[in-house]
């Protein structure tokens, strides 16, 4: 039995994104690292709890885990039925409940499974390992133990989240309840941590500071909240440092945490891209819509079950446009098909004449894009559908669209601010950043953006400067949304917002 993080990913090379980092993780480091020595041919049954379940689906398919040799995926907590001639695979978050759970699966005569390899989602305490090792009949059992440590969901190629929804209420609620901020704190600062092993980054963890101290400025607890944060997460990534192989020692990137009083007009307004409006105003299931399309038989209209992702061409380029852009380039789209695809041109232009023997050889030949293109662009035009008094609000809100400077009232009691985390960003990438207001976790490295300091007095000659383990170098957060390079708001540096 060995109880070690995972092997590192090797991210030299072609430049991956965020998503297809977590996905290689899960898949190679995880599933494929199970098929070894007398495992590697057979079947496995892969078992997870309620949040690796999601964090798995957000970076890969059925059919990807399936070619790592999975051939039935189980929930840990439902009654399961024994294979004793399978091995398991657990992903599973590092609780009590989980440890008891999979104990109970794995010992005694007659085990649900033949060998078990478990992989943690975040770092698993020494007492659990402990508890583990009690049960003699387990350990011989166990084929590997090994942290992942990936407990984010991987929303696209360039987002995450932690899945904190009830962080704003157990933070900044008006009951404050010290055991569960506290509580959530934890998780949060875990979570995040886990992207930064994923990404084998190093960052300067940077916050913002609390209110001065004085006769007339009283600090709360809530003013405190992005220190306290930051300096969790700044615990756990030092504990990566000496854990993990091929862990940068010096930093890498820029980790801003933030809390809500910096953009406090977000919550009341609606965000104004095509993705925000679709999350906003549709009943959706996570990224999965219900639409209607007509019956390929004349019946009554069929529901079809669709999912806006990374796959959809037409959702990837308009996911990030303001919602009435997004309306006029569908059109566009839409008009342009149908002038240039054979089948849609001669569906609409002979509509009040016969087809001739060469107009249905076309329309025939053209039909397997037609279809499929039709079916994508159906879907935007229905989603972008909205009521009439909705669409003049909308329409009415691309006035605003383009402001980036403080807007005032007549009277001057109201104002607002657009685009301050751009702002923010900018200061951080140039080294302009207050370090009053927003002060660093991290003993200065010897070089960072530029800034030499003497690591020691016998300090002479210059020092490296530290890189991203991945790829790509240059920062493309500034990059317009139009960019076609997949990459257009992907950086190294991170802003956390505690909304």
């Amino acid at each position: 039995m060995s109880f070690s993080d995972s092997d590192s990913s090797s991210y030299g090379g072609e430049y991956k994104n965020f998503r297809q980092i977590s996905r290689e993780r899960l898949l190679q480091e995880m599933l494929r690292s199970a098929r070894t020595g007398d495992s590697k041919s057979t079947w496995k049954v892969l078992i997870m709890d309620r949040l690796t379940v999601k964090v798995m689906s957000y970076s890969c398919k059925m059919a990807d885990i399936t070619q790592e040799g999975v051939s039935l995926v189980e929930d840990i907590y439902r009654r399961r039925q024994p294979l004793p001639s399978m091995d398991a695979i657990y992903f599973i978050q590092p609780t009590k409940e989980n440890v008891i759970m999979f104990l109970s699966d794995m010992s005694g005569k007659s085990p649900l499974y033949k060998k078990a390899f478990v992989f943690f989602s975040s770092p698993v305490s020494r007492e659990l390992v402990a508890h583990i090792k009690t049960d003699s009949s387990v350990l011989p059992r166990i084929k590997a133990l090994k942290e992942m440590n990936l407990e984010y969901f991987a929303i696209d190629s360039q987002g995450f989240i932690t899945d904190n929804e009830r962080a704003l209420e157990e933070l900044f609620g008006d009951e404050e309840d010290s055991r569960k901020g506290d509580a959530c704190l934890n998780v949060m600062a875990s979570r995040i941590a886990t992207v930064f092993a994923s990404l084998r980054e190093f960052p300067f963890v940077r916050y913002r500071a609390a209110k001065s101290l004085d006769v007339t400025t009283m600090t709360t607890t809530r003013d405190l909240i992005p220190t306290k944060l930051a300096a969790r997460v700044w615990d756990r990534l030092t504990q990566y440092k000496q854990k993990i192989e091929h862990f940068p020692q010096t930093e890498t990137c820029d980790l801003l945490i933030l809390d809500r009083s910096i953009d406090q007009i977000a919550p009341i307004i609606h965000e104004w891209t095509y993705d925000a409006m679709c999350h906003d105003l549709l009943n959706m299931e996570g990224n999965k819509y219900v639409h209607e399309v007509p019956s390929r038989t004349g019946g009554p209209p069929e529901k079809k079950d669709v999912l806006l992702e990374e796959h959809d061409p037409i959702w990837l380029e308009l996911r990030h446009a303001h919602i009435a852009d997004a309306s006029e380039r569908l059109h566009e789209k839409m008009t342009n098909f149908i002038s240039k695809n054979k089948a849609a041109k001669i569906q609409h232009g002979s509509r009040d004449g016969e087809l001739s023997t060469r107009d249905l050889q076309q329309m025939v030949q053209a039909l397997p894009q037609y279809s499929e293109q039709i079916d994508k662009l159906s879907l935007h035009v229905e989603l972008a559908k909205l009521p009439q008094d909705d669409m003049n609000a909308v329409n009415n809100m691309r006035l605003l669209g383009g402001v980036s400077e403080t807007k005032k009232s007549s009277t001057g009691a109201f104002s607002l601010k657009f685009d301050i985390h751009k702002d923010l960003v900018e200061k951080l990438n140039k080294g302009e950043l207050s370090k009053d207001e927003y002060p660093c976790m991290n003993d200065p490295s010897p070089t960072f953006h530029g800034t030499s300091h003497s690591s020691s007095p016998l300090h002479t000659g210059p020092s490296p400067a530290p890189h991203s383990m991945r790829q790509r170098r240059n920062p493309t957060w500034a990059r317009p949304r139009n960019s076609d390079d997949g990459y257009s708001r992907w950086s190294c540096s991170y802003s956390c917002s505690l909304s």
